[in-house]
This record gives C-alpha cells, structure tokens and sequence, in this order.
C-alpha cells in the first residue's frame, strides 16, 4: 500500500471537493476512492454518497452501504444516517429496523436532527421489545478509529496510511473541506501523542 502524506490527503480531499462542486464526478471519485481505500473516513462517506446518487458510477446501493458502513464505524455522523436510512429502506441491505435504529441513534447522539426525526419514524414501525434492544445495543455501541501506521523518511517528511477497521434521502452534497481539516488535525495531533 503506498503511503500518502497529511498534505497529499488534504490536497487530493480538496481537489476532490472542487471537482465535485464543478459537476466533474470522474475526477471527485478517484480522488475520494484512494483516500477511502486509505481509510479516510470523510472520503469513504462521499464513494457511498456517490454510488447512491449515480454520480461517476453506477447507482449502486450495496457499494454505497459498504462505504457508509466504512465510514460509520469510525464515527461519521452523516455516513450513519445514510446507513440508517438504508437499514430502514433496504436499500443495499436487508431491511432491518433494529439496525437502522442504532445507526440513527449514533448519529443523533452527535447532533444530527435529521438522524433524531428518522429515530422517532422507525421506532413507531417497532414494537417496545424491539425498541428496547436497539437502545441497549446503541449504548453499547462505540466508535473504532482507523489504525494509523506513521513514518517519516529521511529527508524528514511524515507518511501516514489508514486502514479502516472493520433525512431517508442520501445528502446530495460531499463532506466539506473544512470538517476534512479538522479531523486531520485531530488525527495529526492524537499520532503525536502516541
């Protein structure tokens, strides 16, 4: 696996926001498949926003569950929610309310309001015993960060590679830049500490 720099991961992440803003999906998607394949969480929610919406590739709804669920188990709120909404549809997965349910409730817990409405929606379609369970699973439930291998070469520079441990309408616009930013600082700053 070749090893991408913080900056190259912030530079391709924005070229893929620009070209995705420009209506060029081509090049939005093989900017966001390489940082996805790396792990990068922002990045695997926007190939499953991609293949939901038929933007590059094919609608294909089992790949977009894939690449949310990528996203989801390291905590990306708005990857949750599409997955949530899939669960609830059956949409690339079965149909599935208790799952849907822990997917909205995570979500939610993070302040999405559209993750807090569709919780109220699939509850209603859930008897107490059920809703019961899904609560206790999604209080169970915690975030798996992507494992992170660092190096630095000789000249000085820091490499990193990611792996990824393993609204009922998709959003139709990418993970911003500037949430991007952030989680790059963050995770800049947790492997210093490490």
């Amino acid at each position: 696996m070749r090893l991408i720099s913080d900056d190259e991961i912030h530079r391709r992440f924005k070229e893929g926001v620009t070209a995705y803003c420009r209506g060029d999906y081509r090049t939005a998607f093989r900017e966001f498949k390489a940082l996805a394949e790396q792990g990068d969480a922002s990045a695997q929610y926007n190939i499953g926003l991609m293949y939901a919406n038929r933007q590059a590739v094919l609608k294909d709804y089992r790949k977009a569950a894939k690449w949310y669920h990528k996203a989801s188990v390291q905590g990306e709120a708005s990857a949750q929610l599409n997955l949530g909404a899939m669960y609830s549809k059956g949409r690339g997965v079965p149909s599935n309310c208790r799952l849907a349910h822990l997917w909205y409730t995570v979500s939610a817990a993070q302040g999405n309001n559209m993750a807090a409405r569709n919780l109220e929606i699939v509850e209603k379609r859930m008897t107490p015993a059920q809703v019961a369970k899904a609560r206790l699973m999604a209080a169970k439930w915690t975030p798996k960060k992507a494992r992170s291998t660092k190096r630095t070469t000789t000249d000085g520079r820091t490499y990193s590679t990611f792996r990824s441990p393993n609204s009922l309408t998709p959003s139709p616009v990418p993970r911003p830049l500037a949430d991007h930013q952030q989680r790059i600082k963050a995770r800049t700053s947790s492997n210093r500490a490490a």
